[in-house]
């Protein structure tokens, strides 16, 4: 959640724990409905893991649009990456592509969702993105190419729906 600590600093701890109790209800709502599950709590955001990539998309919209209904108005920040994961010691996930999601996490802007060429890949046309380019992410060596996810249905006439690999 964007702006999560200085709402903390301004409205004090009791009405934080109000806003995480809230949020986490709403996440964890979504996990039967889409087939995921959340990874690691993250303070005041989350990591879901899943074993396909489309219904992890479809669980970060569906959070997004639960969100703009509930009584929260701290918008989210979120990054997807598709990759090999490393389940270490049984109950943490690890490896490049959580490493890259959570870099495209802190490089989205408010309500944007960031992602790489093997999340794009993986949808197909399913869902609209927008090319970004390549991009300089702070802890990766590469430039990687990222890829907006469109959250809202209106925009896809004008965004394209397929790419060159």
């Amino acid at each position: 959640m964007c702006g999560f600590t200085r709402m903390n600093d301004t409205l004090g701890d009791d009405e934080a724990l109000a806003v995480l109790a809230e949020f986490r209800a709403i996440v964890r709502g979504l996990s039967p409905d889409h087939g995921i599950r959340v990874g690691k709590w993250l303070g005041d955001g989350c990591m879901f893991v899943g074993t396909e990539v489309r219904p992890v998309v479809e669980t970060v919209l569906d959070l997004t649009e639960r969100m703009e209904d509930a009584s929260i108005v701290l918008p989210l920040r979120i990054g997807i990456a598709a990759g090999k994961v490393i389940v270490f010691e049984g109950d943490d996930f690890i490896g490049m592509s959580i490493n890259l999601a959570s870099r495209l996490c802190d490089a989205a802007g408010p309500g944007e969702i960031l992602a790489n060429d093997e999340v794009v890949t993986a949808l197909g046309d399913s869902f609209p993105v927008v090319p970004l380019g390549e991009r300089q992410i702070p802890g990766i060596v590469t430039p990687v190419a990222v890829w907006r996810v469109a959250s809202t249905p209106e925009l896809e006439d004008d965004l394209p729906l397929s790419f060159a690999e």
